[in-house]
């Protein structure tokens, strides 16, 4: 039997609170500048902004804050190295053919230029760069970017009106887009349920729904195949379940104890008759299984035929389990018929 499994996400909530402000420093390392954060432990967004600073991805001087409304072209470029939307041209547009109001010379022109090819931003008239998005907007052009990224595998999903409790107050055209924001939880509303469509996105807020767009998309790229395996032979049966990364990207399972599988065998009725773990002792200690695209993990075990003499005549099934935590694993475990 092979198990293919799509990853699906996990996203937190987005908590509109303003607390401290992040604060930067520069360091010296092997000759390169980097930006050092020494405080934005009390920021709701600290996760998101520490990673998009780790790939640069602000136009903007992070000192100014990220609890002020975002411009246009700063979400330009968020969006585009976040979600590694790098389009290679025979020749490079020219800005002005799209719009009338940006400089080429612009550090944000390069990243318009390649959201409005690939549909993410509406080329024509005027960009105005400086202004500030709209929640809505915002979302809107996020969904774009998923749709992009999506390819060939984007499929339209039928939803209903958002339920957030002022889904009256979005405009009817992004109203769609907000709905699929909010079922892939993207976006949620905030402790009174309420979206907030027209009012000023903030940096931490751009911040956060691209980091969960760019995880999404991480996930629903993962395909790992995990296979349970139980065969018997002369005196004794192997257990085994095999973990394949078909994957492009490394993918890690996280432990919270030195236990990393365990295996079952069931009767006809699949009621459990012996579990692997049953009589064994673990650390409780917090580990991480890493296994790099294209590779291959395995565990496996074998038990003897005095082990399961007692109920050698009932086994039909055989039940396999990763006991660590990822978004592709099944924590109902893996189950097969016993090969004999």
């Amino acid at each position: 039997m092979k198990t293919k499994i799509l990853g699906v996400v996990l996203a937190g909530a987005l908590i509109l609170s303003v607390p401290a402000q992040a604060v930067y420093a520069n360091a010296m390392d092997e000759n390169k500048v980097v930006r050092v954060i020494s405080s934005f432990s009390e920021h709701w967004a600290k996760e998101a902004i520490h990673k998009l600073t780790e790939k640069n991805a602000f136009l903007f001087d992070e000192e100014l804050g990220y609890d002020i409304a975002i411009k246009k072209s700063e979400f330009a470029k968020i969006i585009c190295v976040a979600l590694d939307i790098n389009i290679n041209y025979l020749v490079q547009p020219d800005i002005k053919d799209y719009f009338d109001d940006i400089d080429p010379t612009a550090p944000y022109a390069s990243y318009v230029i390649n959201l409005v090819t690939a549909n993410v931003f509406e080329g024509g008239g005027s960009f105005k760069p400086d202004d500030n998005l709209s929640r809505e907007e915002m979302i809107s052009y996020l969904m774009n970017a998923y749709k992009y990224k999506m390819g060939e595998d984007y499929k339209m999903i039928k939803l209903g009106e958002p339920s957030f409790d002022d889904a009256d107050k979005i405009t009817p055209e992004y109203s769609g887009k907000v709905s699929q924001a909010q079922h892939y939880k993207l976006v949620l509303g905030n402790e009174k349920n309420m979206f907030d469509p027209q009012r000023n996105a903030s940096r931490a807020e751009a911040a956060t729904v691209v980091v969960r767009l760019s995880d999404l998309l991480a996930s629903q790229n993962i395909q790992v195949a995990i296979k349970p395996e139980a065969t018997v032979k002369d005196n004794s049966i192997e257990m085994k379940i095999t973990i394949k990364n078909d994957s492009k990207n490394d993918i890690s399972i996280e432990c919270t104890s030195s236990q990393r599988f365990d295996f079952q065998f069931l009767d006809a009725e699949k009621n459990i008759l012996w579990t692997w773990s049953a009589n064994k002792m673990f650390m409780q200690a917090l580990g991480t299984i890493e296994i790099k695209a294209g590779e291959t993990v395995e565990f496996s075990d074998t038990i003897s035929e005095d082990e399961y003499a007692e109920f050698k005549d009932k086994i039909v099934y055989f039940r396999a389990y990763i006991t660590g935590s990822a978004n592709f694993i099944d924590q109902q475990g893996y189950e097969t018929e016993l090969s004999k």
